[in-house]
């Protein structure tokens, strides 16, 4: 972070290019009059994205979200908006992507031309002490989710995935990695109406269980900064940047590519710890200075977690027509491959086999 203050960098990892309209009349122009799904709508991103469509003017905002509470608080929010004037339908529907009965409901009900795919457990931790259920959502329901795409003839089904999923180590990471998998065998479709596209990027700044929350409310109650290890590094976006970037993706022919941001350099999360316990008003205490008042505990890398992430498995990213958005050519498995894998962790999830889900990928 350099010299930075932490509000400059959050301000730096979020400029937008806010003086370019032109690409802002072009996603308006492209939105108009859509049908969009939002999985996860209640989320991070989801939420995120649900505020970005509603100005974008698409006829019908469908938001899935299992959680009753997100859902709600989504839903209000947006309802504030002036919605009744854009003649904007807002549907939630309080659900799972794991639920193939709601998802025909929902296909019946709606022609949906664009799907957001961010529902996804995502901690990386508790997923490694509940395999099943990472890989029942993040696998199964993303599987769902293209059947659902396929069926509906939709324009475009957007998967939101992360950097966990190159040479992931961890359950969150895996599954991701054979939700993009699943995603690119998918876009393999030649006779397919809809163009299946995959969107990775690192760590969110401020997302539900992220690190920053974490040293804020260990800073309010005075304890010390628990991080795994002094070298560990995360590539960090602001959530309305990651948006803005989705959005365009959207509009934007890649050719069974993976998109992905371009972050900047990685940041050491002990430095965040320390920026933060300074623009808190406290002092570091550390061998240097034994008389601070919060100090910084370092506690060993987790089950499932890497000291450094990475961003594609191929260094050599190519330009889109936004310097921030770049294409990367990844590994794809074939349909007949991702069928089979499919199909052992179909079996395993019945079966409640854990073995054999940590020996996938």
């Amino acid at each position: 972070m350099d010299n930075l203050t932490l509000a400059e960098w959050n301000i730096k990892n979020s400029e937008f290019r806010q003086s370019n309209t032109e690409e802002s009349k072009e996603l308006g122009e492209f939105f108009v009059g859509k049908v969009v799904l939002i999985t996860g709508a209640g989320g991070s991103v989801g939420s995120e994205i649900s505020r970005k469509i509603v100005e974008l003017r698409p006829r019908t905002l469908i938001l899935l979200e299992n959680s009753e509470y997100a859902l709600y608080k989504i839903e209000q929010e947006l309802s504030y908006m002036n919605l009744k004037e854009q003649k904007l339908e807002v549907v939630p529907v309080l659900g799972s992507i794991c639920d193939n009965e709601l998802l025909n409901f929902i296909r019946q009900k709606y022609e949906i031309d664009i799907i957001y795919h961010t529902a996804s457990f995502k901690h990386v931790p508790l997923l490694e002490v509940n395999p099943i259920a990472a890989f029942q959502n993040n696998v199964l329901g993303t599987k769902n989710i293209a059947s659902l795409a396929k069926l509906s003839k939709a324009e475009q089904a957007i998967l939101i995935s992360t950097d966990k999923a190159v040479n992931a180590v961890s359950v969150m990471g895996k599954t991701k990695r054979i939700a993009e998998h699943l995603f690119q065998s998918a876009a393999q479709e030649v006779a397919g109406d809809t163009e299946f596209k995959i969107i990775r990027f690192g760590n969110l700044i401020g997302s539900s269980g992220s690190v920053i929350p974490l040293f804020k409310e260990q800073i309010r109650q005075g304890k010390n900064l628990t991080i795994t290890e002094p070298e560990m590094t995360r590539y960090f976006i602001c959530i309305s940047e990651a948006v803005n970037l989705t959005l365009l993706s959207t509009k934007m022919s890649i050719d069974n590519k993976v998109i992905i941001f371009d972050m900047g350099e990685p940041v050491r999360i002990l430095d965040i710890a320390k920026k933060l316990i300074e623009e808190s008003g406290y002092s570091v205490r550390d061998t240097k200075k034994p008389e601070g008042e919060i100090g910084i505990e370092f506690i060993g890398m987790r089950r499932g977690e890497k000291l450094h992430e990475e961003l594609s498995f191929n260094s050599e990213l190519k330009n889109s027509e936004y310097p921030k958005i770049k294409l990367a050519d990844e590994p794809v498995m074939s349909r007949k491959e991702v069928n089979a894998l499919l199909e052992k962790i179909e079996k395993a999830c019945q079966c409640r086999d854990i073995k054999t889900l940590n020996k996938l990928i």
